[in-house]
């Protein structure tokens, strides 16, 4: 059970990760602060929008020399924005994944590293703050969401 200190606590690390974007476009513009991350990080976020059924919601890998954001095509608006976001955190807080090799059987080597469900609320909050600091909410999670984040581990309320 979480307690009102550690939930203090992971608001508290998701409002200190949004500090290290660079400053929000405005108008509000998720592709062209993906842009401007990349540059101040020194190198290339590409964002592929894949069509694959059960995909989860989101995904971030590192290939070893540019940073992959995979997310449904079906996404839009906000809620590909909260996708998106909630990707970036795993990305600047380091979870998950550290480096995939290039070629696509490198993903079931051992590179990779479950993300737990402490980093999955962190993520979470992270979009969260960023969508608040635009002035907008994220979208709700329907209860197929949520149940799909209890199946796969996709990002879930």
């Amino acid at each position: 059970m979480r307690t009102e200190h550690a939930g203090t606590e992971v608001r508290a690390r998701a409002a200190a990760l949004a500090d290290l974007l660079p400053p929000l476009p405005r108008p509000w513009n998720i592709d062209r602060l993906v842009e401007e991350l990349a540059a101040r990080r020194g190198r290339a976020i590409t964002v592929h929008a894949v069509q694959i059924a059960a995909f989860p919601t989101g995904l971030w890998y590192f290939d070893g020399a540019q940073d992959h954001i995979l997310i449904r095509a079906s996404a839009r608006g906000m809620y590909r924005d909260h996708i998106i976001l909630h990707e970036i955190c795993h990305m600047l807080a380091g979870h998950g994944v550290r480096s995939i090799a290039a070629d696509v059987s490198a993903l079931a080597d051992h590179n990779q590293r479950p993300i737990s469900d402490e980093e999955e609320l962190l993520a979470e909050r992270f979009a969260a703050v960023v969508l608040r600091r635009t002035r907008r909410r994220p979208p709700p999670v329907s209860v197929f969401e949520q149940s799909a984040a209890d199946i796969f581990g996709a990002p879930g309320a």
